[in-house]
């Protein structure tokens, strides 16, 4: 092949090589990010509900931060949240959609033998009427009441249910988090806390609560006295996918 054929070739190769139409970019879904407020009390459950709804549906990014329940409202107000997910009922003119419900375990410590208890037994443990175990037909150890912080739905509905108008023990122990609870529970003994079931580790020593006209049970009853409703508040309701996200929670509570 001559030299003036071979470039012309080469010519003929190019031009086409420069006219192929090349492939379209692949179209990414829009990322539409949501930013969650949630209490102390509900935080791993409530990343684990975002994590795995994110599995399923990839252009959803939900944005979790753990904050104290009058943070949380203050970052709807100023618009820096759109929902807010806690125990503490909303004010009237806000949106609020029922999640699950939530038993609250009454966590023992170490040296602590008794295992039932009725509300009226919490009432005099938690006020301090009641301090020392030996009391209780147990064991001659101080009790020692481990509590989460003033503002909290854990102890606010704790103090409606149980407490009855009663103030809680001057000697109790605060805990700003489930964790911190479960940390003060496994060092004190004699100790007596409140933390969610679910985050509740496994061998730990769980209280039985006695109801009229039935044997103690435990937080997995239905009919366990001390539960708590998981709530997604906002200003407004909620629409595209963190509607999406609040009705497949509710769908996977129900299951």
């Amino acid at each position: 092949m001559s030299c003036a054929h071979r470039w012309l070739l080469m010519a003929v190769m190019l031009g086409l090589t420069g006219c192929q139409a090349q492939p379209a970019p692949t179209a990414s879904p829009e990322l539409e990010v949501y930013r969650v407020g949630v209490t102390p009390a509900f935080a791993r459950q409530v990343e684990a509900w975002a994590g795995d709804f994110q599995a399923e549906r990839a252009e959803a990014s939900i944005w979790i931060e753990e904050l104290p329940v009058e943070a949380g409202l203050e970052a709807l107000e100023d618009g820096s949240l759109e929902l807010l997910i806690t125990a503490r009922p909303p004010s009237e003119e806000m949106f609020a959609a029922a999640l699950a419900e939530e038993p609250l375990a009454v966590v023992l410590g170490p040296g602590t033998t008794r295992r039932d208890f009725d509300l009226d037994t919490l009432r005099e443990i938690f006020s301090g009427a009641a301090q020392n175990w030996s009391t209780l037909g147990g064991q001659d150890l101080v009790i020692q009441p481990v509590i989460p912080l003033r503002g909290d739905e854990i102890r606010e509905v704790f103090a409606s249910e149980v407490m009855k108008g009663l103030a809680f023990s001057s000697h109790s122990l605060l805990a700003p988090t489930p964790e911190a609870a479960l940390e003060l529970l496994g060092e004190a003994h004699g100790a007596i806390g409140l933390v969610p079931y679910n985050q509740v580790p496994p061998g730990a020593a769980v209280a039985r609560l006695r109801v009229p006209g039935s044997a103690p049970i435990g937080p997995e009853d239905p009919s366990y006295p001390l539960r708590l409703t998981l709530l997604a508040i906002g200003p407004s309701p909620p629409s595209g996918l963190l509607y999406d996200w609040l009705a497949w929670i509710q769908a996977t509570q129900s299951d």
